[in-house]
């Protein structure tokens, strides 16, 4: 919710363009993964967080172009949207560089150094030693290697999973975010393809 608030006044907050698009959001879950998701969204509730959930056949009346039939509930948040990944990791950089970080990127860091049981900085392949009081791991998919180098074993476990990009044409309108997670997979359930 603080993130959304964020992206929506990006420019004001942070510099720079968010690419926020409000859409509303759609998470499609198995009868098993149901209770969780029920959960979830009472534990969300006193935050501020309006979502509900649908039972599969409601789905119709929300987004018709979605087949429920495999679904055990549907997770609704119709005020849930998404950024632009690029423009807001540039948006993030720029304001950092304005305060006076030095961002250094390829670089990999090869140690974590440490004194007195506390993080005194980090080395790099390129044989550099940075002086640092904190060390954030923000390595993506190399957080668990990273972290090792602290003595850290972090339980992140690292998957792939298939994305495609479906082209549309004007005529289907504007779609909300949709996903179904069944096993721990996330898919896409079209009723009908798009045309091309």
């Amino acid at each position: 919710m603080r993130s959304r608030a964020v992206f929506q006044r990006f420019r004001d907050a942070v510099g720079g363009e968010s690419g926020y698009v409000g859409c509303g959001a759609l998470v499609g879950v198995s009868a098993a993964i149901r209770p969780k998701l029920e959960e979830t969204v009472r534990l969300q509730r006193p935050f501020g967080i309006r979502a509900e959930v649908l039972e599969p056949r409601e789905l119709v009346s929300v987004e018709p172009r979605i087949d429920p039939e495999n679904l055990g509930a549907i997770l609704y948040e119709l005020e849930s949207g998404y950024g632009d990944p690029t423009a807001v990791t540039t948006g993030y950089a720029e304001a950092a560089r304005r305060r006076g970080v030095r961002i250094e990127q390829g670089v990999e860091v090869v140690a974590i150094r440490t004194a007195a049981d506390r993080v005194s900085g980090v080395e790099t392949a390129a044989g550099e030693r940075i002086d640092a009081p904190v060390v954030v791991n923000a390595a993506g998919l190399w957080s668990r290697a990273v972290a090792r180098l602290a003595g850290v074993a972090l339980p992140i476990v690292v998957g792939r999973h298939p994305v495609f990009v479906v082209e549309r044409d004007a005529a289907f309108g504007r779609p909300h975010q949709s996903i179904s997670i069944s096993r721990g997979v996330a898919t896409c359930v079209p009723r009908r393809a798009a045309s091309r």
